[in-house]
């Protein structure tokens, strides 16, 4: 873990990498910060599929495929996988990039600092300078209810993939009033 920001910045926008906090996430980085990493994920069929924000503390292992007889180098390479990131966002800390998410995707999942394997996916409601309020969506796209989350306690806000949009295409039809004023902007 000696040479982990070098090797990051060696990888940004050329190599898949795969990053591990106490599960596996893998991706081509976009961007990066001492504090945070910022993914393309690409999911277990290969395809982008949205993006991650890690943080960079609490990571315990990584791996770049940048050598051409490493299988996922061999698949970037085929499938031509090369993301691309419609605005810049501010990888200062998890606040200025929540800030950046909430102005242009309407869901984000937030994954909590005591169990990286419970997810909340929702729309963030209102952001102070300690925590964000979110309104939770559950799997059958109901709205469930109003959580706040410290920003110190989230490792990782992952948004933008497949699930998420489905979610919110089906979600955004029966908003709760509390989040129709959080997405205004996002729905006209």
């Amino acid at each position: 873990m000696d040479n982990f920001i070098e090797d990051i910045i060696k990888a940004k926008n050329k190599y898949l990498v795969e990053i591990k906090r106490k599960h596996v996430f893998r991706g081509i980085v976009i961007d990066y910060s001492i504090n945070l990493i910022l993914l393309a994920c690409v999911d277990d069929d290969f395809h982008l599929n949205g993006y991650i924000l890690l943080k960079t503390e609490g990571i315990t292992a990584y791996r770049i495929y940048n050598k051409p007889e490493y299988f996922l180098f061999k698949v970037q390479q085929e499938l031509d996988l090369r993301p691309e990131y419609p605005f810049k966002l501010d990888l200062s800390d998890m606040k200025s990039a929540c800030n950046t998410i909430h102005n242009f995707y309407p869901l984000i999942t937030v994954y909590k600092e005591k169990s990286d394997a419970a997810v909340y996916i929702g729309i963030i409601t209102k952001i102070t300078e300690h925590t964000f309020s979110f309104y939770e969506i559950d799997s059958n796209a109901e709205w469930d209810k109003e959580h706040t989350f410290y920003f110190k306690k989230v490792p990782i806000i992952t948004w933008g993939g497949g699930y998420e949009n489905a979610l919110w295409q089906v979600g955004r039809k029966h908003l709760p009033g509390e989040c129709e004023k959080a997405v205004s902007d996002l729905l006209s």
